[in-house]
């Protein structure tokens, strides 16, 4: 944790010029829960799956955990980027506790039921490829978002670094609410890595840009970070059309696959 020393000096010194521009941050924060809401409204308001699928009985206690885990940190990602807007270093570090915890149990609970999903349905057809094929992006994904956040938590005492890297956590899972959204398909499509990951990949890269507006130079840490989620993205969904990761279905999981 920081220190009060730490705290203070945070408080009182002068702040550089990306500083002054929190609005960034949690305009872009917010933009995030608008689109998660949007995406898992199905699932909020009905209780039902993609593309409104009702949910398997046996899942449901495992949707609702990852559900309201993934959700109440996106929520608390705004309320701490907000507090910082604000220069509540204190109520930040004490909230950032519990965000820490809610992003530990949001990807535990993410990869069992990444796993459970493909167990359940491995031929439910999901944008022109089986369900199982798409394992390999749901575990990316889970593993990426954890490795930011962990990344944010080291960097914390570094503030524009923190910001960009929790940021970046929550774009690493951003498709599983964008691809949920109807409206996307006219431009995007249904099917393939563009259909996929294509919005939240606008979404960063739009974000990205307005960065570069705004420092007249490339945010190394958000514009690299970013990358990095772009390739991971890509080597996930080549991953799932690969033999070996039939293999790993079929004989590690112990998944029945055609």
């Amino acid at each position: 944790m920081t220190s009060n020393a730490d705290t203070a000096s945070l408080e009182q010194s002068p702040r550089p010029a990306s500083i002054t521009r929190p609005r960034f941050w949690l305009v872009a924060a917010s933009l995030m829960l608008a689109l998660t809401i949007i995406g898992f409204a199905p699932f909020y308001l009905r209780g039902n799956g993609f593309g409104e699928r009702s949910i398997t009985p046996w899942l449901v206690p495992l949707v609702v955990v990852h559900g309201v885990a993934m959700t109440g940190w996106i929520v608390l990602l705004v309320v701490q980027t907000g507090l910082v807007t604000l220069r509540s270093v204190r109520t930040h570090m004490l909230v950032g506790a519990w965000s820490m915890a809610i992003a530990a149990l949001s990807a535990t609970s993410g990869i069992i039921l990444a796993y459970a999903s493909i167990l359940d349905a491995p031929g439910f057809p999901f944008w022109g490829r089986p369900y199982w094929q798409f394992g390999p992006s749901m575990f990316t994904e889970m593993l990426v978002f954890s490795g930011f956040v962990a990344a944010g938590y080291f960097n914390r005492k570094i503030l524009d670094r923190h910001r960009a890297l929790m940021l970046l956590a929550g774009i690493a899972v951003l498709s599983g609410a964008t691809v949920r959204i109807p409206a996307t398909i006219p431009l995007f499509g249904d099917s393939g890595w563009l259909g996929v990951f294509g919005p939240a990949a606008l979404f960063g890269f739009v974000l990205a840009a307005i960065r570069f507006g705004q420092e007249r130079r490339i945010d190394r840490w958000f514009t690299g970070g970013f990358g990095l989620i772009l390739v991971a993205y890509t080597f996930a969904w080549w991953a799932g059309g690969t033999s070996w990761w039939a293999a790993i279905v079929a004989h590690g999981l112990g998944i029945a696959i055609a």
